[in-house]
């Protein structure tokens, strides 16, 4: 927060603290949370004024350094988490409540992405089909996810690179995509 916009909200927190006391005067009850309310503000504006890294009252804009900062340390912390899985040049192992799985990427039958609608937003989706009747699904909100799409690539680099962007349009469709069948490759549409 700047110095200007500082001094701004101090004027105006002295002001309504003025304004409040006139109510106290004229006996109005609310006059005294009022003046409490737009006293203590002024206090923390006016130390933020001659102490600008006093953070209280700092400015949490998507523009802050501060802000930008955390949303990227997060995003590092999300990327690089392997939630239940860990990898081997063969395969990978998924960890569930009851077992350590071992998967080889050539048990893979069929890779399928697609989106689902939770009406204000998207959550992009993958289903993965091995061996015979057996699969999983992982999803955007899932620990691993980026860890697995990128050890997926380099399993199948035929698969599209972007495909979990594209299949995020139209809005409110499933958009049902093959990514990948053994012995068949097909693109998104």
């Amino acid at each position: 927060m700047n110095k200007i916009k500082t001094l701004h909200y101090l004027v105006i927190g002295i002001l309504f603290s003025a304004m409040s006391i006139v109510g106290i005067k004229n006996g109005f009850l609310f006059g005294w949370v009022s003046f409490m309310f737009f006293s203590i503000g002024s206090s923390f504006f006016l130390i933020k004024l001659f102490y600008p890294p006093f953070k209280w009252v700092n400015d949490p804009t998507p523009k802050s350094e501060e802000f930008f900062e955390k949303a990227k340390s997060d995003f590092e912390e999300e990327y690089s988490d392997y939630g239940p899985f860990s990898f081997a040049d063969e395969g990978f192992f998924i960890q569930s409540k009851d077992e350590n799985r071992f998967i080889k990427w050539s048990q893979i039958q069929r890779l399928s992405g697609f989106k689902r609608d939770y009406l204000t937003t998207d959550c992009i989706c993958l289903l993965v089909e091995y061996d015979p009747d057996l699969h999983f699904e992982i999803t955007e909100e899932h620990a691993g996810w980026y860890q697995f799409l990128n050890r997926l690539h380099e399993a199948f680099p035929s698969i599209q690179k972007n495909w979990d962007i594209e299949i995020t349009t139209p809005a409110f469709e499933t958009n049902w995509t093959i990514l990948y069948e053994r012995d068949k490759i097909f693109q998104p549409k």
